[in-house]
């Protein structure tokens, strides 16, 4: 028999800037769990008793239950919640799984309709939002991930054991790793900021942690294809919120004291560097300072890299070069090694350094084949090489032709899309037409395969219209 109750619809909602904030915190804990609630599969829990005591009341109670979770009407699951909750907690995974959301609409529903049945009932509600939790890793695990749910609540609806829920924070992602879920980190972020300000916390742990969760986002903005953008959602919510304390000022008058007492401590140092680059600081001369002391302490390839960025703000080009390479040189294929590559490859082009500047792009382009500012300087360096590639009979004119062809691969990258339309244009103007190729006793046809001597490399033959 399935149980039904007729479904009305909520009356008008009182408003005030309390409830508005009061809905906006439920927001940040509720929404995510709303879609999976409704989906999630009615798996069947690890319990041998899984009705409990009264199996007739427990059927009862999860028709009840099934039937708000379909409609999305949560608040009104509650009370049926409850009973499978204490009594019957694993009768279906769905429970659990959809407890807090359920909890929770049921908090912002007296929050927006009756405030003293609110206060009233609220730390009834909270506990129960607790033990959800709790049960839900006794029965279905993911102890790491719950915890990270639970830990956020912890921080909302009791802010005085805001460091329980940092404590719990640092559980979950020590547990969850790159798996975090892409949401802990802005409300770890959150918490943290305040419990530096409620001095439960230090600064060098605010650093320490924002470190933490930035490898953890760009390491899931780079692999998690399916939610990188939830992802960069992420990544600018915590910089938005570390953006206060990342000021060049700010960062030099806090360390500098700290970098004197301690000479010693590299860790620290590494730091320092890491912070200051981050806000754009390079041209400091304190972060050049320690970014000197730390290459020279321990050698390696972001050190490398991190006192070229200094070297090259403050004007000094071709130490930049030079540590810049040293840092290549040391690094393996990836995103860190295009970047840098990428960095001398526009050093050398911007000095009219155009093989060196080839060369690098080159070597950007076999890490990364889809890179589009790689082939605009093979297009521009190409271009650049018309009156040094005259042996092909028409004036070094068939080096367009190459340089075209790099700037169409360009127009692959979203990046470089426009640019590169751009080139193609000023390329394709500057094409020899077809009567004055004929005056040079070159007469191959439009389309054909053309090997440029200077280079050895093939591209299409293409006439100007006249």
């Amino acid at each position: 028999m399935v149980y039904q109750e007729k479904i009305s619809i909520m009356d008008n909602l009182r408003k005030s800037s309390l409830l508005k904030l009061l809905s906006m915190l439920l927001l940040l804990t509720a929404f995510s769990f709303a879609g999976y609630a409704q989906d999630e599969e009615d798996e069947e829990g690890p319990c041998e008793n899984r009705y409990g005591n009264d199996e007739a009341e427990t059927k009862k109670n999860l028709s009840m239950f099934n039937q708000y979770i379909q409609t999305r009407e949560y608040h009104k699951a509650y009370k049926y919640y409850r009973y499978l909750l204490v009594n019957a907690p694993c009768v279906q995974k769905r429970v659990l799984f959809s407890g807090a959301v359920v909890t929770e609409s049921v908090m912002g529903h007296l929050g927006r309709t009756d405030m003293e049945a609110y206060k009233g009932r609220f730390k009834g509600l909270r506990d129960t939002l607790y033990m959800s939790y709790e049960k839900r890793i006794e029965y279905w695990q993911q102890e790491g991930y719950v915890k990270g749910k639970w830990a956020n609540s912890i921080a909302l609806y009791e802010p005085n054991k805001l460091e329980d829920a940092l404590k719990m924070f640092d559980e979950s992602v020590r547990m969850e790793g790159y798996s975090t879920d892409d949401k802990v980190p802005s409300w770890y972020i959150s918490a943290a900021v305040k419990g530096l300000k409620n001095e439960i916390i230090t600064s060098d742990s605010l650093f320490r942690l924002y470190f933490h969760l930035m490898d953890i986002i760009m390491y899931n903005k780079v692999n998690s294809v399916k939610d990188a953008a939830k992802w960069e959602t992420t990544e600018v919510y915590v910089n938005s919120t570390m953006s206060p304390y990342l000021e060049c000022d700010k960062l030099e008058e806090f360390f500098k004291p700290r970098v004197k007492e301690n000479p010693a401590d590299l860790e620290l140092k590494k730091m320092v560097v890491q912070l200051m680059k981050k806000a754009n600081c390079e041209s400091r001369e304190f972060y050049l300072k320690i970014a000197e002391e730390v290459a020279v302490a321990e050698p390696s390839a972001e050190a490398f890299i991190s006192l070229a960025a200094g070297n090259l703000a403050n004007g000094k080009k071709w130490k930049a070069k030079e540590l810049y390479e040293k840092g290549v040189s040391m690094m393996e294929d990836g995103p860190d090694k295009v970047e840098a590559l990428l960095k001398l490859m526009s050093l050398y082009y911007g000095d009219q350094e155009y093989t060196k500047a080839k060369n690098y792009a080159s070597k950007v382009i076999s890490i990364d084949p889809n890179n589009g500012n790689a082939y605009l300087i093979m297009a521009g360096v190409y271009a650049g090489m018309v009156t040094n590639c005259k042996d092909d009979k028409l004036e070094g004119k068939s080096m367009y032709w190459l340089a075209y062809d790099m700037a169409a691969k360009a127009t692959s990258d979203p990046e470089t899309k426009e640019e590169a339309n751009k080139l193609l244009a000023t390329f394709k103007s500057r094409f020899i037409t077809k009567a004055d190729a004929f005056l040079h006793n070159f007469v191959e046809p439009e389309g054909a395969s053309f090997s440029i001597p200077c280079v050895g490399i093939t591209t299409t033959v293409r006439y100007r219209s006249e």
